[in-house]
């Protein structure tokens, strides 16, 4: 039979403060609880001690029933499993959980943990109640207040139906196999259960070696060799790119089918190319090389330069450019609408709004909303310019895409976006996208490069071109990232200069005016987690504004734009938000998350005494008052129907004699045998165990019958080991591991 570990301890004859009480030598010996069960009527959810575990009164009121042994180095106290503590090196003095190290003889009293010679003398400090360590008190709680730690108090349960009632009571008890949580009775819901939350604020177990719980089961994810796919938790062994699929084989796969049918360039539509051009050619939007462009603007006033730039400045008010690249009076014009929705109309016009939420007119003059659906077309995932033209997009100013400026070449794949302000003071280019079911986003990431003629003439003008990438959604725009000019100047060239400053250099492309300089390709990236949702499409609009004048111009390229998955981070916090939109815990009542830890701001206003509500106190009452609602007022002792145990003011309603001790409710009651006759396991009735239960199996649970105190071994299913090398796909069946 187990028997607990005896504390040092040194126990002599009782002096002052008189004998009677329960030291640890008492408990721990199986002494010091009743020898028979407690019997007779009670209050429904009652709880008592007997043999070391907590006892409660059945629901009926008419007897009591087993609820909880104390573990190892506990003893059940006033209805509760509680740990004293050590009495180590002590010879006398408190334990805690109503119990003593030992008693001083007489003509001895005890001073920390030791008895020394001579009378002591009473002690009551700040108590304002209860015992003054020499069998007399420190004075009386009067009403209905009682003493509590020397505090005169009353307790204080407002809705709660069990717990602390904030006076050294309670505030009632649940009956049953009810928990009490937070104030409330909590029936724990385990069934079918092995692992988990029980609802109640506790666990219904925990899973052994690291296995995490899934739906109340302790499972092990199998993704060994998988991308994505099912990992046999409940849970994804990793998600695809938004445009590749999850195959039956768990791997990401492009299950699009290619599309290279008379074509010699370009794109596949499956993410590769259907072949390249040779040097001096280029792949026009059919598929086709053709020779590289060259921009012819001879006798051209206006128009199309032939290689998606313009000719001249944009016509005066009052003209428009013709067909042969003249501005002419707009009385001159006929509106060219036939086959577009919206759009210019070539006369100053527009051939008419888009009329759907959120549609934008494309470049082609039609309302376009490729994505509605998020299903429409793999284009609508896809953020790079591969299609090599602008089709399908909504276009302001100067937008287009190209192959190269200068030396410029695509970070990634073969065409860029370019931006400027060279045809009017806005450039601008929106499309539309979609990420189907990829998330969490965190942020959009991408490569930028900017030229402009003003970094020398306007590094310290109060205004400045700027670039700007918006997201946009249900009429709600979001703004990404920024920079201007005053941004990339250096930082000794005006106030404010130079945050984002990288090296400039001479611009290998001429701008109207000349001495225009350019950046390396730079990184850009900007928050976008809780704005993109996934399924729902949203507008990528890319904007270079002249602020500074029409004369100087500025010009962006930009590529290689990602959306990324967040990563949650709550390393060394206990609350706030984990960076991706989700929380890394709750602080309890009355504490606030500051920096990722909870804190506690205390609440004295308008108390003289009192909990500040931090664990700390907003002050102290005078002997013979006691602290209510942060008042102080009198108390009046309380020893009705009581033997024995505290009168609610400090003082003691009277003492058990020896081989007894003082319930929670004030009765004395006799000690306790310990009894494992015919038991394998549970309470030996005297705070220790019977035996454990443990086969050794992986295919049983081990279980105590605590009504029977029999040993119990119920089969369970899942993965085992049967040591036979030459079987595999081991399972637990009918409690015996069987492999295959």
């Amino acid at each position: 039979m187990k028997r607990r570990a005896l504390l040092v301890l040194v126990v002599v004859l009782a002096g002052c403060g008189g004998g009677g009480n329960r030291t640890l030598m008492d408990v721990f010996s199986g002494d010091g609880f009743p020898e028979e069960p407690p019997t007779g009527e009670c209050v429904p959810g009652e709880m008592t001690c007997y043999s070391n575990a907590v006892w409660q009164c059945n629901p009926a009121g008419s007897g009591w029933m087993e609820h909880q042994p104390c573990l190892e180095g506990t003893v059940c106290y006033e209805g509760a499993c509680c740990t004293p503590g050590s009495c180590e090196g002590k010879m006398c003095g408190d334990a805690g959980c109503g119990l003593t190290c030992g008693e001083c003889k007489e003509g001895f009293y005890c001073e920390a943990g030791k008895c020394v010679e001579g009378e002591r003398v009473p002690d009551c400090g700040t108590a304002v109640c209860g015992p003054d360590n020499c069998g007399g008190t420190c004075g009386q709680c009067e009403g209905l207040f009682h003493c509590c730690k020397g505090i005169c108090c009353q307790a204080s349960c407002g809705s709660k139906e069990c717990g602390d009632d904030g006076c050294c009571g309670s505030c009632g008890f649940c009956s049953g196999g009810g928990v009490c949580s937070e104030g409330s009775c909590c029936e724990p819901a385990c069934q079918g259960k092995e692992c988990g939350d029980d609802g109640c604020g506790g666990t219904c177990g925990d899973c052994a070696g690291g296995i995490p719980c899934s739906g109340g089961k302790c499972c092990q994810p199998k993704c060994a060799g998988k991308e994505c796919g099912d990992d046999g938790c409940g849970g994804v062994c990793g998600t695809c790119a938004p445009w590749l699929a999850c195959g039956t084989d768990s791997k990401c796969s492009n299950l699009c089918t290619e599309s290279c049918l008379g074509k010699e360039c370009g794109p596949d539509a499956c993410g590769g190319q259907c072949g390249g051009c040779d040097v001096g050619l280029q792949c026009t939007n059919s598929g086709q090389c053709v020779s590289e462009c060259a921009p012819s603007c001879e006798g051209k006033e206006c128009g199309s330069d032939g290689c998606f730039g313009s000719c001249g400045l944009p016509c005066a008010a009052g003209l428009f450019c013709d067909g042969d690249s003249t501005c002419k009076p707009l009385d001159q014009c006929k509106p060219a609408c036939e086959g577009k929705a919206c759009g210019p109309d070539g006369c100053g016009g527009d051939c008419g709004p888009c009329a759907g939420d959120g549609q934008l007119c494309t470049v082609d003059g039609q309302c376009g909303s490729w994505c509605s659906d998020c299903q429409a077309d793999e284009a609508c995932s896809e953020l790079d310019f591969e299609a090599g033209n602008l089709v399908g997009w909504h276009v302001e100013g100067d937008g287009r895409v190209v192959s190269a400026l200068g030396a410029a070449k695509p970070v990634q794949g073969s065409y860029m976006l370019l931006v400027s302000s060279a045809v009017g003071s806005v450039g601008e280019v929106a499309f539309e996208s979609c990420l189907g079911k990829a998330g969490p986003i965190d942020r959009i990431h991408f490569r930028w490069k900017f030229y402009s003629e003003e970094f020398m003439e306007y590094c310290s003008a109060v205004q400045a071109d700027s670039f700007t990438l918006y997201l946009e959604k249900g009429g709600k725009t979001l703004l990404v990232f920024k920079a201007d000019v005053h941004d990339l100047c250096p930082p000794d060239a005006c106030n404010g200069c130079g945050k984002l400053y990288s090296l400039l250099v001479p611009s290998d492309v001429d701008l109207d005016q000349g001495d225009a300089f350019m950046t390396d390709w730079m990184e850009g990236e900007g928050k976008v987690l809780g704005f993109i949702t996934a399924g729902e499409p949203f507008h990528v609009r890319v904007r270079v504004e002249d602020a500074a004048g029409p004369l100087l111009d500025t010009l962006v390229l930009v590529d290689d734009i990602q959306f990324l998955s967040c990563t949650a981070d709550c390393s060394g916090k206990e609350c706030g938000d984990d960076g991706c939109g989700g929380s890394c815990g709750e602080c309890q009542e009355g504490f606030g998350c500051h920096d990722g830890t909870c804190t506690c701001p205390a609440v004295c206003e308008g108390k003289i005494c009192g909990d500040d509500g931090c664990g700390g106190s907003c002050g102290t009452c005078a002997p013979g008052n006691a602290c209510a609602d942060g008042l102080c007022i009198p108390c009046v002792p309380d020893c009705a129907g009581k033997q024995c145990g505290d009168d609610g003011c400090g003082g003691s309603c009277g003492k058990c004699g020896a081989g007894y001790y003082c319930t929670p409710q004030g009765k004395c009651i006799p000690d306790c045998t310990p009894d494992c006759e015919g038991k394998q396991c549970g309470s030996d009735g005297c705070g220790g165990e019977c035996g454990q239960c443990e086969d050794g199996n992986v295919c049983t649970k081990d279980k105590c019958n605590m009504t029977t105190s029999q040993c119990v071994f119920m089969p369970v299913e899942g993965e085992c080991d049967d040591g036979n090398p030459n079987t595999k796909n081991d399972q637990c069946v009918n409690g015996k591991c069987v492999g295959e």
